[in-house]
């Protein structure tokens, strides 16, 4: 289902206060009844990220559709290698040490596995299982991610018990992304090689029951989707998990999602829910007043944690006119206002987000810090200078007038982070009518003459995407552009994107989590990943061709994630994009994922920054040890 939407005001404060207070005043209560022999004490609720699960009989996470956030990827399954996004260590689940390379060119790789952990069923979890894994990849034409394993696995078997040995078709130096869980999840999912051996198609292979290594169990399931209960294994040290980092503390985990966010909030309040995944800050306000237990990442503002890994933005259809032309995107850019973006959009709780990347503390210095005398005098072809650096210190003297927090330049940049784009519609204009456009009686017109009409897509069960998606839309109105925004379901704003289906949308292509970011903007802004509108590509959506850029990235390829060429080259990789402009980041995501601290404390803070408050992602697991029990009934 679309909606067209053509005003900016939305999500009224006062609206959604009013209503959550209604609800609370019929005394409205989530009780869930859990099993018998499931004390609540000893069971943890987890949101679900995406909502139902629309397939809850699906563990297979080589099918298409599978989903991860209901519990299979975050306790269940478990990656070769973790990244504590919070400090950017890296864990070896399932391994000892890094992928060890055998020859100069990166071609042949031996992996050690740790000895003593085993299957949820009882088998011993051996090199065979890896080896198996891949050439599964490899080989297996019905797997989605067929084509790159094939084109790049030679041969892949076990050397001993716990040693595996791969050879590649080509260099790659990159081997280790492919197998570790930088962001989210990772490409390569381990799976029995005494259970997949016997399946026939991969892609309709449902795989029930689940057998993974990590340290939980599917105990029982809604078949509606609503709801995923877990029971932790009595071999638990046998997991990935356990041996590297220790126990999980809960002994069940329920994984419920109770629809829309004023029944979810409702839920925490009344200590039925025990961490959300994200909140708007209509919907943290109304909580933290309501519920005494309730924390966020921050005790005050900006309350929420500002380290996710993708930025959000405007993404342009480089395929399609005007917004081929580079000064068109530009013009664009210029007539958003950001702060007003912030303000409106997001309470102020968002980082200003010029690179495309987000605006995470391990770039700050390779490529924020490095790169900063070259954003201030970086200049259009007319020699106008667009970055405008004092953004997060206006917005921090606007914001100190309501809290307490830090106005000087580094202060604010702390907390809004590093500036954006001027807002200069006038600019813009003169950007505008140098190539072709007209503007009569305050509406712009195309170099044809017809009139300009913009329609931006956004994902509507996003709330930053569909801010983001109705303010801009409703600033370029005020500039004199007939837009509008489109907010679209999940599976509609996918298919728009692959198959070209566009003009602007809200989406996020601009992620990372370390200092190598060849894995995300890196490779997927690459022109081999262009198709011709109405073919289907799954990455670069904005069909951006550039040369230089692509020449970077093949270069970026040779070397492994911690090298320091990684870094050069990717300084200059992030101009290019700069002056380009195929996407345009506006601000980082600052997630509020509170925790309902009545039944569990020990989450991570930033007062006890052990890990991110990631819960969606699959590192969920290596805060569970660090949970403790408060013995409240």
């Amino acid at each position: 289902m679309h909606y067209i939407l053509r005003r900016g005001d939305f999500f009224m404060k006062k609206v959604f206060l009013l209503t959550v207070l209604i609800i609370l005043s019929f005394s409205l209560v989530f009780a869930i009844q859990l099993p018998a022999g499931v004390p609540r004490s000893e069971t943890l609720i987890c949101d679900i990220d995406g909502g139902r699960v629309g397939n809850p009989h699906l563990w297979n996470p080589y099918a298409p559709g599978w989903r991860g956030d209901a519990g299979l990827h975050t306790i269940m399954m478990e990656y070769m290698w973790e990244i504590n996004s919070q400090t950017g260590k890296w864990i070896p689940l399932l391994t000892e040490g890094f992928p060890e390379a055998l020859d100069e060119n990166y071609t042949k790789w031996r992996i050690k596995l740790k000895k003593g952990i085993y299957w949820s069923d009882g088998v011993e979890f051996t090199a065979d299982d890896v080896a198996f894994t891949i050439m599964m990849l490899a080989t297996r034409k019905e797997i989605p991610i067929y084509t790159f394993w094939h084109g790049l696995i030679k041969e892949a078997k076990a050397e001993d018990k716990y040693t595996v040995y791969i050879e590649l078709k080509r260099p790659y130096a990159k081997l280790i992304t492919l197998f570790a869980n930088i962001l989210w999840g990772a490409q390569f999912k381990v799976v029995p090689k005494h259970i997949w051996e016997k399946v026939d198609d991969y892609a309709k292979y449902e795989n029930y029951p689940p057998v993974f290594t990590g340290p939980y169990v599917l105990k029982d399931y809604d078949p509606s989707g609503y709801w995923f209960l877990y029971e932790k294994r009595k071999d638990w040290d046998k997991s990935g998990l356990g041996k590297a980092v220790g126990e999980p503390t809960p002994k069940y985990i329920l994984y419920y999602t109770y629809g829309p966010e004023e029944k979810r909030v409702i839920a925490a309040a009344q200590h039925n829910l025990d961490q959300l995944v994200a909140l708007t800050p209509e919907g943290w306000d109304a909580l933290r007043r309501r519920d005494k237990f309730a924390r966020a990442w921050y005790k005050d503002f900006p309350w929420g944690w500002p380290e996710d890994g993708c930025a959000k933005g405007i993404t342009f259809n480089c395929a399609k006119p005007p917004f081929d032309n580079k000064l068109v995107r530009w013009a664009l850019i210029l007539a958003i206002d950001a702060v007003e973006v912030n303000k409106r959009g997001f309470g102020g709780t968002v980082k200003y987000s010029p690179y495309h990347i987000p605006p995470l503390t391990v770039y700050k210095e390779p490529y924020f810090d490095a790169l900063d005398s070259w954003i201030r005098n970086f200049s259009l072809p007319d020699g106008y200078k667009p970055f405008d650096p004092d953004i997060p210190v206006k917005t921090a003297k606007y914001y100190a007038k309501k809290y307490d927090i830090p106005t000087d330049p580094e202060g604010a940049k702390s907390i809004f982070g590093y500036g954006w784009w001027r807002y200069d519609p006038e600019e813009a204009e003169r950007l505008l009518k140098s190539q072709g456009f007209t503007k009569k009686n305050g509406k712009w017109y195309l170099p044809n003459g017809e009139p300009w009409r913009i329609t931006i897509i956004g994902h509507g069960a996003f709330n930053d995407s569909t801010r983001i998606a109705l303010i801009v839309a409703d600033q370029w109105r005020r500039f004199g552009i007939d837009a509008n925004a489109q907010l679209v379901e999940a599976s509609a704003f996918t298919a728009m994107h692959q198959t070209g289906d566009f003009e602007v949308s809200t989406g996020w292509p601009g992620c990372g989590a370390i200092p190598d970011f060849w894995a995300s903007i890196g490779n997927n802004f690459h022109k081999r990943w262009v198709k011709p509108i109405g073919e289907v590509s799954t990455n670069n959506v904005q069909r951006w061709v550039n040369d230089k850029y692509s020449e970077l990235s093949n270069e970026m390829e040779k070397y492994q994630p911690t090298d320091p060429k990684v870094v050069e080259i990717g300084r200059e990789m992030l101009k290019i994009l700069i002056e380009e402009q195929p996407f345009t980041p506006i601000v980082g995501t600052t997630k509020i994922v509170p925790v309902d601290t009545y039944y569990w404390e020990g989450w991570p803070t930033a007062d006890n920054s052990y890990m991110a408050p990631t819960w969606w992602w699959g590192n969920f697991k290596l805060i569970l040890p660090h949970l403790k029990p408060t013995g409240r009934k």
